[in-house]
């Protein structure tokens, strides 16, 4: 059984998560479904969602915790060549979130990490204005291939981005546990002012499981609470995410090592591609994301070993979503992916000190 990263977390915190989401996105200056994705994942969002996490990581755990939500962006969609003509998109949004335990700073005892693709629509039509169901727009072009491969992930290689010629990885065939699968989920928004918020945008932005016809019933807070306790949201069969295992991690629980790849591999990415200044947060940081800030920090990605001096001095760095304006572009392909990261650190007691050896006395 996969293992949580924050077990603690229960329903009253998806309805904190759901008042928030709804307080934030609510009367939005756009109703297309990117700028909305980036108010969902605004700055101030991101801090009160912190808040709650930080809150519900404390009940009956006394160990010192850190939550820290992280964000930072691809600057092209990967994507996949499944056979189907074109290559397709694995979302708008990747989420990420691992649970450490540290005896202290430098020293991990124990790891894991899930994740989950999100791919986000904005419903327009007065059905399903009424009743959101996957995929939410009519399914032909980019939308139909995107359906058919989160519902059914066939074996397919990973592109860095649509123009590339060579592949990330060939062959990544992901294991078919459940239908739908749980490796990407679908959000959707109101494409215009709604009736009545309360039925059925409760939250605003509400979810689906990558399954044609699927309504999209699933608020929010209760997709984020079944992601990051590894489980499925009420009333639903399928999971939130998987279990993956990352790098230069200790050996822990067992993990899909074809999921593994692929999360590793997207993770590569939004740790090494360069953010715009205007996504940067109180410090700016030049030429590196938020992402890999943290990853940069804590794996010692050789990489870059003079940012890395740079960055380990800093005290914390925080982002904002700044959207540039490559995220509106028309070819899906062609648009930057959303990286959230949610880390859970606790830290064990520390060991009392060992007693200072008695020097030999002089003769």
């Amino acid at each position: 059984m996969a293992r949580p990263v924050l077990a603690s977390l229960n329903a009253a915190d998806a309805r904190r998560i759901d008042a928030l989401t709804l307080k934030h996105c609510a009367d939005p200056s756009s109703y297309n479904e990117l700028p909305q994705l980036r108010t969902l994942f605004s700055r101030g969002y991101l801090d009160e969602l912190e808040t709650i996490l930080a809150e519900a990581a404390q009940r009956g755990d006394h160990r010192p915790t850190m939550v820290e939500v992280s964000i930072g962006w691809i600057d092209k969609t990967p994507v996949a060549d499944a056979g189907f003509g074109r290559k397709v998109e694995l979302g708008d949004a990747v989420l990420f979130a691992r649970e450490e335990t540290r005896r202290h700073p430098s020293s991990l005892a124990d790891s894991t990490a899930r994740a989950v693709f999100l791919q986000a629509k904005t419903a327009r039509s007065v059905a399903q204005m009424r009743a959101p169901t996957v995929p939410v727009l009519p399914e032909a072009g980019s939308t139909a291939r995107e359906l058919a491969l989160l519902s059914a992930w066939p074996t397919f290689d990973l592109y860095p981005a649509g123009a590339a010629l060579k592949p990330l990885l060939k062959t990544v065939a992901l294991p078919q546990r459940s239908a739908p699968p749980p490796y990407g989920w679908y959000v959707a928004a109101p494409g215009q002012t709604p009736d009545d918020p309360e039925a059925p945008w409760f939250s605003w932005w509400m979810a689906g499981a990558a399954e044609r016809n699927r309504l999209c019933d699933v608020s929010f807070g209760d997709l984020m609470v079944a992601f990051l306790t590894a489980d499925a949201p009420p009333n639903q069969a399928t999971v939130v995410g998987e279990t993956f295992r990352q790098r230069l991690r200790p050996k822990g629980e067992e993990a899909d090592p074809e999921w593994s790849r692929l999360c590793n591999a997207v993770l590569d990415l939004a740790s090494t591609k360069p953010a715009p200044g205007s996504m940067a947060g109180a410090r700016r940081l030049q030429g590196i994301s938020p992402v890999a800030l943290e990853f940069v920090c804590n794996e010692g990605l050789r990489r870059r070993p003079d940012t890395v001096r740079q960055l380990c001095c800093l005290e914390r760095a925080k982002a904002f979503l700044d959207v540039p304006p490559a995220l509106d572009h028309p070819d899906p392909e062609e648009r930057p992916m959303i990286a959230v990261m949610v880390t859970v650190t606790r830290y064990e007691e520390a060991e009392p000190p060992l007693e200072p050896r008695e020097r030999p006395r002089r003769r």
